[in-house]
């Protein structure tokens, strides 16, 4: 977070900033390259991570899960943005009743 302020106002000064914490400077700029990306997959760290998470959580590794992960330069956030698929046709009414009664 330091490294955040200290590059966000050299950025704001017209300054050139030199990052220790990661390896460029993340003030004003979203960046996909958080970690490095396995060839294999086409996914960084984050992004298989959250693949696994998912695939343990509903106890199922089949789960065919899609994931971009978007490092954003604020000090205190986090947020998600979920598509899924069905395998049968579902109403968004339907899909709130059913996570209206899942467990916490």
């Amino acid at each position: 977070m330091e490294e955040l302020m200290e590059s966000t106002r050299a950025h704001l000064a017209g300054q050139v900033y030199q990052p220790s914490v990661l390896p460029h400077s993340y003030a004003s700029t979203c960046s996909t390259t958080i970690s490095a990306i396995d060839l294999a997959t086409g996914y960084n760290d984050e992004e298989t991570k959250v693949i696994k998470e998912t695939r343990k959580i509903f106890e199922d590794d089949r789960i065919a899960v899609g994931v971009t992960c978007v490092r954003v330069p604020v000090l205190r956030a986090h947020s998600e943005a979920i598509t899924f698929e069905c395998e049968h046709p579902i109403s968004e009414d339907e899909v709130r009743a059913i996570l209206s009664e899942a467990p916490e």
